[in-house]
């Protein structure tokens, strides 16, 4: 169960990572296509 434990939050940090990833490529795209 611990272990269990360890990889939800290594998922989730994963995903958290990555969603603020997605967001900032797509908020730099907009803002790219602004400016041009």
């Amino acid at each position: 169960m611990k272990i269990n434990m360890r990889i939800f939050l290594l998922l989730k940090k994963i995903t958290i990572r990555n969603g603020l990833l997605l967001r900032g490529c797509v908020f730099a795209h907009n803002v790219f296509q602004v400016t041009t």
